[in-house]
């Protein structure tokens, strides 16, 4: 299957925008520091445009392929990968995080497991993989649907977004107990990722994946409107949000994830033009082995704390210890795929663990 180079950029991008979040939570920066203002941190997009992208890339790839059951057999099959992917990185992660806050014993209690399921027990952001299975698994239904009617479809799935939208708001409201299928699908998911708006969200990008096959200069078009979309959310939200509410924009709110895909692209597109050999090469390279840097680059992080947690490294100005986070996270990831090229049972380690 051929792939595509701007998309792997996307997902090599969304990945460091995780990594520096990870850094910063690691490395102690308060809240109110300028390495978490939008200039330097745009703040909840790598999750939510992480999901659009896993849409556009199924729906772009995938559907440049004959319709047969092999292809749907693949699609499934990888969203079952996930899935195990995303409960077995979840439990590594979570009951690391037990055991280094002091709390192993939880780890043997039913409760603590049964939490899971129950949302009891906190995830981890292993949770966002959920939605992102669940798109894939729509895949196959979705492709024939937009294949005979994709306008229709566009407002359907249009419609459902606001709609869910509409019902998250009800569903979070004071004092309201929400039940356990509210709080999955609407308002908190496995780890804080609700799956029906970031599953919606996929599919809108299963969407503009196929439009781009269908009509270039269209797609074309609805990138545009999209990158427009995210500046008037931005700048209302930040700036002029009494002047801009009387218009009644907050019905755009939910399609936000849309446009910060479409930001995100665009600067993809961007690197591939100017960003020299050597960086398209490394940040492809991420991209291609989008799992396996998905899960290992948290075992990095996590793992140069413990190097780094000497009292030199504490030190040292929380600006110091986040860029040593940060930075040799991101080259260790890659280091990792380098060696996935080069050394063959590195790589079929790896992929037999569906990374």
């Amino acid at each position: 299957m051929k792939r595509s180079t701007i998309i792997d950029i996307c997902r090599a991008l969304l990945f460091i925008l995780m990594m520096n979040t990870h850094a910063l939570t690691i490395a102690g920066v308060p809240k109110n520091h300028w390495l978490l203002a939008d200039c330097w941190l745009p703040n909840g997009w790598a999750t939510v445009a992480f999901v659009v992208l896993s849409g556009f890339g199924v729906g772009y790839i995938y559907s440049a392929r004959p319709a047969d059951a092999a292809r749907d057999r693949a699609v499934r099959r990888r969203a079952l990968e996930i899935i195990l992917v995303m409960f077995g990185s979840n439990i590594f992660f979570a009951a690391l995080r037990q055991v280094a806050g002091g709390d192993a014993s939880a780890i043997a209690s039913f409760g603590w497991w049964a939490g899971f399921l129950t949302l009891e027990t906190p995830w981890t952001i292993s949770g966002v993989l959920m939605p992102t299975a669940l798109v894939l698994l729509a895949f196959p239904y979705l492709y024939h649907w937009i294949k005979r009617a994709p306008w229709a479809v566009l407002a359907l799935l249009v419609a459902a977004r606001l709609l869910t939208d509409y019902l998250i708001r009800g569903a979070g409201a004071p004092g309201l107990n929400a039940g356990w299928l509210a709080r999955f699908f609407l308002t908190e998911g496995f780890g804080g990722f609700p799956v029906l708006p970031f599953f919606l969200n996929g599919c809108l990008g299963i969407w503009l994946g196929m439009l781009r096959h269908r009509s270039e200069r269209t797609w074309l078009l609805s990138m545009g409107l999209l990158l427009l979309l995210q500046l008037v959310l931005y700048f209302g939200n930040t700036y002029f949000r009494d002047t801009l509410r009387p218009l009644g924009l907050g019905w755009l709110l939910p399609f936000g994830a849309l446009g910060k895909f479409a930001w995100m692209f665009l600067i993809a597109y961007a690197v591939t033009l100017v960003g020299g050999r050597f960086l398209t090469g490394m940040l492809a390279l991420i991209g291609q082995h989008a799992l396996g840097s998905f899960v290992m680059h948290r075992v990095f992080l996590q793992g140069l704390s413990i190097l780094l947690a000497g009292a030199a490294f504490q030190s040292m100005p929380l600006e110091v210890r986040y860029a040593t986070l940060w930075i040799g996270t991101l080259f260790l990831t890659w280091g990792l795929c380098v060696s996935r090229r080069q050394v063959v049972w590195i790589d079929t380690s790896l992929r037999r663990v569906a990374l």
